[in-house]
C-alpha cells in the first residue's frame, strides 16, 4: 500500500502538468489572452483593467495580488493584463462591451490611500479607454512613459 501511495505522489505532478497543458490555448490572430504592458517610467506601478460598464460595481484592489499587477520601473509585464478567454470575446461575445478601461496606479498612492478612495477619486496616473480596434492598432501592447 505504501508503495502505491508513493507511486501516486510521483505521478500526480505529471498528471496535473498534462491536464494543464491540454487546456492551454495559444494566441491566434483573432484570439489574444494578454496585453503586454511596458512601464517606461521611473515609478513602480500597478495596472488593472475592467469593462467600462463594470467600473462602478467594483474590481479588486491590485495590492491583493501584486505578483500579477505590480510592474517595476522600466519593466515589461505580460501577466498584468491577462484573460482566461480571448480578449476579443469581451468585445464580440454574449455580453459585448465597447470599451475596456486600463488603469495605471502609482504604487505609493496605492500603499498609502484606501482602495475605495483611489477608485472614487480615480487617483490614477493614467486611464486608458480602449476598444478592440485600439488594441489591434497598438498590437496588443501598451507603453506607459509616465509623461502621458
Amino acid at each position: 500500500m505504501k508503495r502505491v501511495q508513493q507511486y501516486l505522489r510521483q505521478l500526480l505532478p505529471l498528471v496535473v502538468m498534462l491536464f494543464t497543458a491540454a487546456h492551454c490555448e495559444k494566441e491566434r490572430a483573432d484570439c489574444h489572452y494578454r496585453i503586454t504592458f511596458v512601464n517606461h517610467s521611473n515609478k513602480v506601478i500597478y495596472v488593472d483593467w475592467t469593462r467600462e460598464e463594470y467600473y462602478d460595481s467594483g474590481f479588486p484592489n491590485p495590492l491583493n495580488s501584486p505578483q500579477f499587477y505590480k510592474i517595476d520601473a522600466m519593466q515589461t509585464s505580460r501577466d498584468a493584463l491577462f484573460s482566461r478567454d480571448c480578449i476579443e470575446y469581451k468585445f464580440r461575445g454574449k455580453n459585448p462591451t465597447d470599451t475596456m478601461l486600463v488603469f495605471v496606479i502609482d504604487a505609493e498612492v496605492l500603499a498609502n490611500t484606501p482602495w475605495e478612495q483611489v477608485k472614487e477619486e480615480r487617483l490614477f496616473l493614467k486611464e486608458y479607454k480602449l476598444g478592440l480596434e485600439d488594441l489591434q492598432k497598438m498590437d496588443w501592447r501598451i507603453v506607459f512613459s509616465g509623461a502621458d
